[in-house]
């Protein structure tokens, strides 16, 4: 039985290029037609372009797909892996953490979280500092200089 999808499917793969040039000829020809399209499409699919980018993004960078992304959000039970709260559903205000010395990805965090680790260089001595500094500061309320 001839199936139409598999003999499409073997042309274009034997006319690729020939293909690649046709459609290149009707965008230069139809320039205003492809540009309404192309604007049409941006703002009734504006959610959609946002999460491919982000992950478009996250794969060239980290290396890793949306599904192993999805699954290391799984894995920390949709919990910042910093400071363990609830991550929000907007994508724009989630981070990928990655060793900048190996480049590998250590959990998904809270975008203030991340400007924590970036800020201390992800340094631990620095880390462990601040921690003293609030603590001191909190046990010692009396220390504190108010501002008049």
């Amino acid at each position: 039985m001839f199936n139409q999808n598999d003999y499409y499917k073997r042309w274009y793969a034997r006319n690729k290029h020939k293909e690649y040039l046709r459609k290149k000829r009707y965008r230069k020809l139809n320039k205003k037609r492809t540009q309404d399209y192309c604007d049409w499409y941006k703002r009734t699919h504006k959610s959609q372009l946002k999460e491919w980018r982000k992950f478009h993004r996250i794969e060239k960078k980290y290396g890793i797909s949306k599904s192993e992304w999805n699954s290391l959000l799984i894995k920390q039970r949709n919990k910042c892996a910093i400071c363990r709260a609830k991550l929000p559903k907007d994508l724009g205000k989630l981070c990928t953490d990655h060793c900048h010395k190996s480049g590998k990805v250590r959990g998904i965090v809270h975008s203030e979280c991340n400007l924590l680790i970036g800020f201390c260089k992800e340094n631990k001595t620095t880390l462990q500092n601040a921690i003293k500094y609030i603590q001191k500061h909190l046990e010692n309320k009396n220390s504190l200089h108010s501002i008049k």
